[in-house]
């Protein structure tokens, strides 16, 4: 028999590793979907750490332009707690889901003055501000509390990566895989094993493109901290926001 070449020897090694981090996280995400809880390994940690102590991330400042033709900037969410999430209007499954249950929190909110609701598009180049307006009156948005916000395609996918900390993929480059910036090798396993949690794959852009990116709702406070990251079509995460949201706002405006 053969002795083993070290490049033999490397590869099995590798091999070795991606198996052993596959199997971990096999373990980890079916101890986390028992009960019919679909919260990812990593989000369910995170949401177990009480609320003051969550810092995942400060939104940069950042400019875009709102359905009304005006600029949004984050100067002008300052002293406000917000909920971000990144949809686009030709999405057919998970985005208007998503602004279901964002119109569902400005109902229930809606004697708190200092929440506010902000969509941005992925697809900014078909999404321009009178047909987010369209969109926006679909699902009864106020546009004083719910902003739709669209602009350059390459500044909004770089605060989404960099600023929100998520994936998104552009379509003009379907070949290309992003992932959310520092995403380490098991959870990149994470995502082969169980990637519905993390992604929507929501259909096709104006070119026939697809667009994928996140399903995440996304908790800022006052001071631009993100607070947490809950799944958009999932009732369960949508009710861990609401207490969340809640809690922000009772600590007024203590960062």
């Amino acid at each position: 028999m053969k002795a083993e070449t070290w490049g033999q020897k490397r590869f099995r090694w590798r091999c070795g590793l991606l198996v052993a981090a596959a199997m971990v996280t096999l373990t980890l995400y079916t101890g986390c979907t028992q009960n019919g809880d679909r919260t990812s390994p990593t989000e369910s940690g995170i949401l177990s750490v009480p609320l003051q102590h969550r810092r995942l991330g400060r939104v940069p400042p950042f400019a875009l332009i709102e359905r009304n033709g005006k600029d949004i900037t984050l100067a002008d969410l300052r002293g406000k707690v917000w909920i971000a999430d990144f949809i686009f209007t030709q999405c057919v499954d998970a985005c208007p889901l998503m602004s279901a249950a964002m119109a569902r929190l400005q109902s229930e909110f809606v004697n708190e003055p200092d929440l506010r609701l902000v969509s941005i598009s992925v697809d900014p180049e078909y999404d321009t501000p009178p047909i987010l307006a369209r969109y926006a009156t679909q699902f009864g948005a106020d546009p004083d509390r719910w902003y739709f916000l669209t602009g350059e395609k390459k500044t909004i996918y770089r605060l989404v990566r960099e600023g929100f900390k998520l994936a998104v993929q552009d379509p003009d480059d379907p070949q290309a895989f992003h992932a959310p910036a520092g995403q380490t090798v098991l959870q990149m396993v994470s995502r082969w094993v169980d990637p519905e949690p993390a992604w929507a794959h929501t259909g096709h852009s104006h070119r026939q493109q697809p667009v994928i990116h996140s399903d995440r709702l996304v908790l800022v406070d006052r001071v631009a901290w993100i607070r947490g990251y809950y799944h958009g079509t999932d009732t369960k995460a949508i009710a861990l926001l609401r207490e969340d949201v809640r809690e922000l706002l009772r600590a007024g405006k203590t960062p």
